[in-house]
């Protein structure tokens, strides 16, 4: 995006971005903010446990305050119009679903992996956790 635009850049993704996985998409939405934003230092710990130092992109000072923001929001939604796009072609049954309300307060990291399973000691690569969610769907049949 910083060598040829974002307007070039997001109309080649929307080439492939239904062949990438919704996990790739998730972390590009999650780090789009702290990438463009010259003053972040992005810290990563690798697999054997160091902490890196990443500084900004160089190239970040060709851009104004703003273009940066125009970049982080072309970016935002392109993410979400990829996950709509999926959603709408997934096939379904359901008519409804029962979300319950207390899963809207848990915070789940999906993609930040200086804050995952790097960081957690006790799990490792492959283990299955449990997680309770209450999902009622209505069927045809009940209405």
């Amino acid at each position: 995006m910083l060598r040829f635009g974002y307007a070039q850049t997001l109309e080649t993704f929307e080439e492939v971005v239904d062949q990438l996985p919704m996990r790739l998409l998730v972390s590009l939405g999650n780090a789009a903010e702290i990438y463009f934003d010259e003053d972040a230092i992005r810290s990563i710990q690798t697999i054997t446990g160091l902490r890196k130092t990443i500084n900004h992109n160089k190239l970040l000072a060709l851009y104004s305050c703003e273009e940066r923001q125009q970049m982080v929001d072309a970016v935002y939604a392109m993410y979400k119009h990829a996950k709509l796009k999926r959603f709408q072609t997934t096939e379904t049954e359901s008519k409804s679903i029962y979300i319950a309300p207390e899963l809207f307060d848990i915070p789940i990291n999906v993609g930040d992996r200086s804050s995952t399973i790097q960081d957690t000691s006790c799990a490792l690569i492959g283990i299955t956790l449990l997680l309770a969610i209450i999902i009622v769907i209505k069927s045809k049949a009940s209405t």
